[in-house]
């Protein structure tokens, strides 16, 4: 009889840690899914960032270049500006090859822009646009401190985008 008890004993001994052993891989297999989920989604988060800050960066350079191009074009022509209609019409060459590079850049921004970047960026842009053609037919800046003010909002909009309600980590990467 004690041997049998032995058995016995040894069989549920036996039961019971593999029960344990595959409850334990039963979890750890669990957690090793949730954790590749986790790191897929934050490489993704962090490969849209990326994208975002590269696109954003070229976004307002090529903005800036050709605010730059219409105010020299502004300087060039203040003392005989051109026919604004005329220039509306067909851009002077100088400003073609900006305007196409913003165009190009403001099409990828609007894609991976969220909604408030959006709204910044078109409120921008009109701002832009309308200022453009007077600036480089000579005739007038006004709406210049306008439009500077939205390009700086543009900025910021962009800023809390890519870092997020990550105040620390925006202030370390500025």
């Amino acid at each position: 009889m004690a041997g049998w008890l032995t058995v016995v004993g040894t069989l549920g001994g036996v039961l019971v840690t593999a029960a344990v052993g595959l409850i334990t891989a039963m979890l750890s297999h669990r957690w090793q899914q949730e954790r590749l989920r986790l790191e897929q989604r934050f490489a993704s988060e962090r490969e849209l960032r990326a994208t975002r800050r590269e696109v954003y960066a070229r976004y307002l350079v090529t903005a800036q270049r050709l605010f730059d191009t219409a105010n020299t074009l502004h300087r060039q022509r203040s003392e005989a500006p051109l026919d604004l209609a005329d220039v509306i019409a067909r851009p002077p060459a100088e400003l073609r090859g900006p305007l196409t590079d913003n165009e190009t850049v403001r099409v990828e921004t609007m894609l991976l822009a969220t909604g408030p970047v959006r709204e910044v960026l078109d409120t921008y842009d009109r701002a832009l646009w309308n200022l453009l053609p007077r600036m480089a037919s000579g005739t007038d800046r006004a709406g210049q401190p306008e439009c500077t003010k939205l390009y700086h909002q543009l900025v910021q909009a962009m800023h809390a985008e890519i870092h997020g309600d990550r105040p620390e980590r925006a202030q370390d990467q500025a």
